[in-house]
């Protein structure tokens, strides 16, 4: 059960998550307070800022959750009374460097049969001084669906090591049976035509699939791939909240 803490927070330049850290928890925390280490986990959860008021990352799309109507406009549209209930949001994590996203770039903007594939690419830079760990998580948004789908889903996550004033490439791609369906009142993933928003970092991208609606038995849910964004060589501090080593 999640303490209220935005007292502590509003007035703290850094909160710590460290969770069960275990026996080397005490030296984990201890390398981050000094600057030894310098964290890069993500945080895997959202973190209420009144009591009873929680809100999963890939909550339904309601009236609380947009101050908007009209879902293509993204879920950056939120009213104040849907900021006003979480202190922090999933996947933040602060670090000793910074990094900054740019150019992402989809290899096409309709995609026409259920085989299809995309592409996407961003370029991600360390423009810190010194060297760090980067998560980049991928979500994308399925913005209309016969059932109200969430505003936003993990779809892919990968982690790399940036040097100071170092850029590189990461890239997604994106399988439309894998990523663009979800189960029905059945539990079969059904595909449906229409836009999704593609999100990663500061960066958007709006892509449609028109290949026509379809359905396949199948028990497993779709799952985010990729690399850990945590692990027990990276830690996350942020202005809220956060994972430690």
């Amino acid at each position: 059960r999640p303490n209220i803490i935005r007292g502590v927070a509003d007035k703290a330049t850094a909160i710590m998550w460290a969770g069960l850290p275990g026996f080397g928890g005490g030296t984990a925390v201890a390398e981050i307070i000094s600057g030894k280490a310098n964290p890069s986990g993500k945080l895997p959860f959202t973190y209420p800022l009144f009591a009873g008021h929680i809100s999963n990352y890939h909550h339904d799309n309601n009236e609380n959750s947009l101050d908007l109507s009209d879902f293509g406009l993204g879920f950056e549209q939120r009213g104040v009374k849907y900021k006003s209930t979480m202190l922090t949001e999933y996947g933040e994590g602060l670090s000793y460097t910074t990094y900054t996203y740019s150019g992402l770039k989809l290899s096409d903007s309709v995609l026409t049969s259920p085989s299809a594939r995309l592409r996407a690419t961003v370029r991600v830079a360390n423009t810190g001084s010194r060297a760090g760990q980067e998560a980049v998580l991928w979500f994308l948004t399925d913005e209309v669906g016969r059932i109200t789908r969430p505003v936003r889903l993990l779809k892919h996550f990968e982690k790399q090591e940036l040097a100071a004033g170092q850029s590189r490439e990461f890239a997604f791609d994106i399988d439309v049976m894998r990523d663009l369906t979800y189960p029905n009142g059945e539990g079969v993933p059904q595909l449906e035509d229409g836009w999704f928003t593609l999100r990663v970092g500061s960066q958007a991208a709006r892509f449609r699939y028109q290949g026509g609606a379809s359905a396949r038995n199948a028990s497993s849910a779709p799952k985010a791939t990729g690399a850990v964004p945590g692990s027990a060589s990276g830690a996350a501090s942020t202005k809220t909240i956060s994972n430690a080593k």
